[in-house]
């Protein structure tokens, strides 16, 4: 066994335990910690804290400025909404994110496209309440799911085909470099 002193690699090795009446006597200080030192401020740099005298700021001096808030708008919110709630349900999540509620007399009305959507937004009403309620500045009383199976929506989940012809309609030259490479595909 080793005869060196443990020091751990994280915070510098107190040398010195506080006694009790150092502790309750002195401050409470978020600060840096010396190595060597106990935590907080030492006994004498405690006594020089109290006889120096703090100057007063001036009232011509400029005070800092608040930071500029962020300007609410619904589409803002609405994305924050649905990516602080639904970000773990990818298929109500994309959905949610191509769609923007609309807002009548402090009620949000989401249009879905079938009645899965419906009820997944149905169970998580209270908390897109509370959320919104509790970040922003619009007030809202009611949240509306309305069923709109007209509704056309984007797959986000497609299958290799249709992935396929996607990459087609981007880059026209494909086939013509799958055949130089002799490659087929197959669907």
């Amino acid at each position: 066994m080793s005869q060196a002193s443990f020091s751990f690699p994280g915070y510098p090795a107190v040398k010195q335990m506080p006694s009790i009446k150092d502790l309750v006597s002195r401050p409470l200080t978020v600060g840096h910690v010396e190595q060597g030192s106990a935590p907080g401020p030492s006994p004498a740099s405690v006594a020089t804290e109290q006889h120096s005298e703090v100057p007063e700021p001036e009232a011509s001096s400029p005070a800092a400025e608040p930071e500029p808030e962020k300007e609410e708008t619904l589409e803002s919110n609405w994305d924050e909404v649905v990516e602080a709630i639904f970000k773990n349900l990818p298929m109500l999540y994309y959905s949610l994110k191509k769609t923007v509620p609309t807002y009548e007399q402090d009620v949000l009305k989401v249009e879905v496209s079938n009645s899965i959507q419906e009820e997944e937004l149905r169970q998580r009403k209270r908390a897109v309440l509370e959320y919104w309620r509790n970040h922003f500045k619009m007030n809202v009383d009611d949240f509306e799911i309305v069923l709109n199976e007209d509704k056309v929506t984007e797959t986000a989940i497609l299958t290799s085909e249709e992935q396929f012809q996607r990459m087609k309609e981007q880059n026209p030259e494909l086939l013509e470099f799958l055949d130089i490479l002799k490659f087929r595909m197959k669907y």
